[in-house]
C-alpha cells in the first residue's frame, strides 16, 4: 500500500476529536495512540487554522462586493449551506471514529457541489466581474478532510472543483481578459490548500516510515558491537550458572554466612570474570 492508498490517522481539530488527558492514554484506540505519539494532532491544527482564515478572507470578500451581486441571496444561501455543513462535521467528528465514514464525505460533497451551483447563480452578471467566493471556500473545506479521507478522494473532488471553477471563470472572462488573472487566483485559492496539505501528509508519511527504517538498520548494524560473541556467550552461560549456584546455597541456608574462605574466593573469581568479560574490547556494554 502506498502513501497516497492509505490516511494516517491524525489529530483532529476541527474535523477533530476531544483532547484526553494522561490519565485516559491507556484506553485510547491505537490509531489515536499513534496519531499522538507522532504529534499529528499539531499538524491538523495547522489545517484546521490555515482553512479557517481562508474561508474567513473569502467571507470577507464577498462582504465587501456584496452591493454588486445581482443575486445576493443566491450567494448568501451558499455561504449558509457551507458554514452549515462546517458546523454540523464538527458536531458529529465528536462521536465519529478517526476515519471520516463513506456516507458523511459523500454528503457533505453533495452540499459542497450545491454551494457551488449557487454561488454560480449568485455571481452570474453580464456586465461586472464577481468573484466566487463561496465556491472558493470549498476548496479550503476540502482541506479539513485531508487528515481522515484517503488521498484519492480529496484529489478527485479537488479535480472536480478545479475544472468547474476553471470553466466558469474562464467563460466569463472571455469578454474582458483582464479578468483572467483574477479568476486564476480564485482557481487557486480554491484547489491549492487540500492539494497542498495532501502532499504534506504523505511527506510526513514518508518521513516517519524513514525514521523507522533507519532505526531499525541501526539497531541491526550496532547490536553486535555491544554484544558476546559466540564462545564468550558460552562462557557467560557457565559463569552465570556458577553465580546462580552460589546466590542459591546462601538463599536457601546450605551456604553458611559467613562465607568461608573458599567460597569467598570462588565469588570474588566469578565476579571478577563477569566483569572482563562484559567489558572486554568495548567502551559500552548492555550491562
Amino acid at each position: 500500500m502506498t502513501p497516497d492508498d492509505r490516511t494516517i490517522p491524525m489529530g483532529r481539530g476541527l474535523l477533530g476529536s476531544r483532547r484526553s488527558g494522561a490519565v485516559g492514554s491507556a484506553s485510547l484506540p491505537r490509531g489515536r495512540q499513534e496519531r499522538d505519539a507522532l504529534g499529528r494532532a499539531r499538524l491538523d491544527l495547522g489545517f484546521n487554522v490555515a482553512s479557517i482564515a481562508l474561508i474567513v478572507f473569502l467571507f470577507a470578500i464577498m462582504l465587501i462586493t456584496a452591493p454588486q451581486y445581482p443575486d445576493l441571496p443566491f450567494t448568501l444561501a451558499a455561504w449558509g449551506v457551507l458554514l452549515v455543513t462546517l458546523v454540523t462535521a464538527l458536531v458529529l467528528r465528536f462521536r465519529l471514529p478517526d476515519l471520516l465514514p463513506n456516507w458523511l464525505f459523500a454528503a457533505a460533497l453533495v452540499l459542497w457541489a450545491a454551494v457551488v451551483g449557487l454561488d454560480v447563480v449568485g455571481t452570474a452578471s453580464p456586465s461586472a466581474w464577481i468573484p466566487l467566493t463561496a465556491a472558493a471556500a470549498v476548496g479550503p473545506a476540502l482541506l479539513l478532510c485531508v487528515p481522515v479521507r484517503p488521498a484519492r478522494d480529496v484529489v478527485i473532488a479537488t479535480a472536480v472543483l478545479g475544472l468547474v471553477l476553471a470553466g466558469v471563470l474562464l467563460f466569463r472572462s472571455m469578454g474582458d481578459l483582464q479578468m483572467l488573472g483574477p479568476g486564476i487566483a480564485t482557481v487557486a485559492i480554491a484547489i491549492a490548500p487540500p492539494l497542498v496539505g495532501m502532499q504534506i501528509v504523505r511527506s510526513l508519511s514518508t518521513l516517519v516510515q524513514l525514521e523507522l527504517d533507519l532505526v531499525q538498520v541501526q539497531s541491526t548494524v550496532s547490536s553486535p558491537g555491544y554484544a558476546v560473541g559466540m564462545m564468550a556467550s558460552e562462557e557467560l552461560a557457565r559463569l552465570d550458572l556458577a553465580a546462580e549456584r552460589l546466590l542459591d546455597g546462601v538463599a536457601t541456608g546450605r551456604t553458611a554466612l559467613p562465607l568461608d574462605q573458599a567460597t569467598a574466593d570462588a565469588a570474588a573469581s566469578i565476579a571478577t570474570e563477569l566483569r572482563l568479560h562484559l567489558i572486554q574490547g568495548r567502551k559500552e556494554t548492555w550491562l
